[in-house]
This record gives C-alpha cells, structure tokens and sequence, in this order.
C-alpha cells in the first residue's frame, strides 16, 4: 500500500471499480 496526497487519487479511479465488482458480486446473488 502507499500513502499518497488526497490530490494525488482519481476519485473515479476508486469509485468506478467498486461499482463494476459490486455489480458481478449483486448479479449471481440474484439469480439464486
């Protein structure tokens, strides 16, 4: 891990892989 400036991280670099692995994770859930 580093430690870098809050400056220094693209939020939509965090927050759109959440999205995508939320999505494969909610999606076999679903179908049980």
């Amino acid at each position: 891990e580093e430690i870098v400036d809050v400056g220094e991280l693209d939020p939509e670099s965090i927050v759109t892989p959440l999205i995508y692995v939320n999505r494969i994770v909610e999606i076999p859930r679903r179908k049980e």
